[in-house]
């Protein structure tokens, strides 16, 4: 096993290394004595970082995630951030194959006072590298106990992954399929959303680990009676969750055709949102008969956020409300945020049916929601919908590629 992928080969790590020092040395010049270290998280900085060979050099897969610390506790950063921004072209550019590189700026005061109990604190703790500086990171964070990590976390699984089925979506209506980048990138999303199912499993029964094949091996040993699922749905979601990890570990992008792939993303489309919704009413205590019925409560009632989350969550709207007082009301809180986006994102997701047609009422449903009446329910209505959706919530660099110009033409069916 390597330092950065799994793989027992130095040209994989290499690969990964010659990306690094290309980002870690623009920060370094950017910010100077300022900079108190960099560290990679994500899979490359537990070890598991995807790669495959392509010829004589390896290929690495989907992002690359770093922290830069820096020294001063109240640093403008906005500056910082527009000029780290304008990089990630260059750095994507020369990223072999990465589809995003993202360095966030930030604080070591941040994580000693405010690191909450989530999942993605914890996989921070328990898997990074610090590739530059001085810093024992892992002291300097709370323990978290994975045993204790709030099935909430489950619903952010979701939301983050059937919003991401909303990318493949947008590909295969608009011929993107054509492009290379973008059908490997297809296969990605949709792997995701494979994982998220196992993944809220073990939330559940208190299970979670951050090392990908740890949870795979855990997965592999729960009964369905454990999670009180019904054993037909668990028989579906068992090998989906099995091939979105394997292919994870070991990628491999070979889907023949374009019809096997919208086939595919139909398939794990429908099992997703059977499991999501079991899983929401297990969760929250009350049996949906549907996405409407979804989508107004968690709006009118929560998502059932941690206390802690909704502190912090009452401390920014309050910071927000002195910033901005006599300017305008403030923007939602990121609670706020949170369950607009977990409200909207199955509305659309499941309104799309399998013979390219629209549902009306659930589309109009999440256009309100967002502030937006919608003329109609057809392909190209449904496309603005959920470009707008994802412009609002996921302005990243995958979205972003997603939703540039592309043919028009919807895919043959």
């Amino acid at each position: 096993m390597g330092r950065y992928t799994i793989l027992d080969d130095p040209a994989a790590d290499a690969a990964v290394q010659e990306v690094l020092d290309r980002v870690c040395g623009d920060v370094i010049r950017l910010l100077g004595n300022e900079l108190q270290a960099i560290v990679l998280i994500g899979g490359y900085g537990r070890g598991e970082g995807g790669a495959y060979r392509i010829g004589a050099d390896y290929c690495l897969v989907n992002d690359l995630d770093l922290l830069a610390f820096t020294k001063s506790i109240f640093r403008a950063e906005r500056e910082d951030k527009e000029r780290l921004e304008h990089l990630v072209g260059e750095w994507l550019a020369n990223g072999r194959g990465l589809k995003g590189i993202d360095v966030e700026l930030t604080q070591l005061w941040r994580y000693l006072f405010f690191a909450p109990n989530t999942v993605g604190t914890y996989e921070i703790a328990n898997g990074h590298q610090v590739i530059y500086g001085d810093l024992n990171f892992k002291k300097a964070l709370p323990r978290l106990d994975p045993k204790r990590l709030p099935t909430y976390e489950g619903a952010n699984y979701f939301r983050n992954r059937g919003s991401a089925l909303l990318i493949p979506a947008l590909y295969f209506l608009t011929n993107g399929l054509q492009d290379a980048g973008k059908r490997e990138n297809f296969q990605i999303e949709v792997q995701k959303a494979c994982q998220a199912m196992g993944d809220a499993c073990l939330l559940m029964l208190g299970q979670y680990h951050f090392s990908y094949r740890e949870r795979l091996q855990r997965f592999r040993q729960i009964k369905p009676e454990a999670l009180g699922i019904p054993p037909s749905l668990f028989e579906k979601v068992t090998p989906l969750y099995e091939w979105g990890m394997i292919r994870k570990l070991s990628p491999s992008f070979e889907w023949p055709g374009d019809k096997q792939m919208v086939t595919k993303w139909f398939e794990v489309r429908e099992v997703f949102g059977d499991f999501f919704l079991w899983y929401e009413s297990e969760r929250l205590g009350h049996r949906f008969k549907g996405w409407d019925e979804y989508a107004n409560f968690v709006w009118q009632h929560g998502a059932g956020e941690p206390t802690s989350l909704r502190q912090r969550a009452a401390l920014w709207s309050a910071f927000s409300f002195f910033r901005r007082k006599g300017r305008g009301s403030a923007p939602l809180s990121p609670i706020g945020r949170s369950r607009l986006c977990l409200a909207v994102m199955p509305l659309l997701l499941f309104s799309l049916k399998p013979d390219f047609t629209v549902e009306s009422p659930p589309l109009a449903h999440a256009a309100k929601l967002m502030g937006q009446t919608v003329p109609g329910a057809d392909l190209s209505v449904w496309k603005k919908v959920a470009e707008t959706f994802l412009r609002t919530f996921y302005p990243t660099a995958v979205v972003t590629d997603a939703l540039a110009p592309l043919h028009e033409s919807a895919v043959s069916h």
